[in-house]
């Protein structure tokens, strides 16, 4: 699946950004309704005046190490993507970022990061389309550290 550069693209979606998500961040397994990661932790900075890197560790529930790293401009603008696919990252609101995904003209990822209101969680729902051509969500929770 597509789900962990999405996740770099929007943290969170892609979907962690401006005064709200610039920082360090730690998936809470419990609290998220997903199979791929058994720890996850993303390091947020924002580079420009809608231009976000993010920093992705972790480890896949079967044990495999990942780091991933990506710039994301949150302009509303359709961006190609060097997957030969092309996204498009927008801010709608002080507290959601979104991630879209488009492959031959068909969206195959969405991502929606929405910040609690003391910016200390944030949550982030993923639609993919599977292997098999069917649709699975997730739902990941951070928990902004120290």
């Amino acid at each position: 699946m597509f789900l962990g550069s999405a996740i770099i693209s929007l943290l969170f979606g892609g979907a962690l950004f401006a005064s709200d998500l610039a920082g360090n961040w730690k998936l809470d397994v419990a609290k998220s309704n997903q199979h791929q990661f058994a720890t996850a932790t993303a390091q947020m900075k924002q580079t420009g005046p809608d231009t976000y890197h993010v920093v992705y560790d972790g480890a896949r529930k079967s044990g495999e190490k990942t780091h991933q790293e990506a710039s994301t401009t949150y302009d509303g603008k359709k961006h190609e993507s060097s997957a030969g696919a092309s996204v498009v990252d927008e801010h709608p609101d002080a507290s959601t970022w979104t991630f879209t995904r488009y492959k031959d003209g068909k969206i195959v990822n969405q991502m929606r990061t929405v910040v609690s209101k003391g910016n200390t969680t944030a949550t982030t729902t993923t639609k993919d389309l599977g292997a098999d051509g069917k649709a699975v969500q997730e739902v990941f929770v951070w928990e902004r550290q120290p």
